[in-house]
């Protein structure tokens, strides 16, 4: 299970980093008008990537951890690509619950052990 979060947020970070390059590359220009430049939202969308990239990383030891880093990753992204996140959010929502399902097993493998 930890194998296929890890490559699941691989995954969603190649996507988000290919969301942060359609958005660099002046696909929201109209956003610009509101004082926002399209850079500022990619800079944005690149730190969701970074955190995806975290979490992807921290799947294979910190399952808890990772989900809340693809939490993090889904808001900020939102945030900075507006409706091209669809596609990579919902890659980022699936890998965050497979390592919340990955930390019950975790916890509940525990329980029984000690019982």
């Amino acid at each position: 299970m930890k194998w296929a979060t890890f490559a699941f947020g691989i995954v969603s970070v190649l996507l988000t980093v290919m969301t942060g390059l359609i958005v660099q590359g002046s696909f929201l220009v109209h956003v610009a008008s509101s004082g926002t430049t399209h850079e500022k939202l990619a800079v944005i969308v690149y730190g969701a990537a970074a955190m995806a990239l975290l979490g992807s990383i921290m799947a294979l030891f910190r399952p808890r951890f990772a989900a809340w880093c693809f939490v993090i990753a889904s808001v900020v992204g939102v945030f900075g690509a507006f409706d091209l996140w669809m596609f990579p959010g919902s890659v980022l929502f699936v890998s965050m619950i497979m390592a919340f399902v990955q930390r019950t097993e975790q916890t509940t493998a525990g329980a029984d052990k000690k019982a």
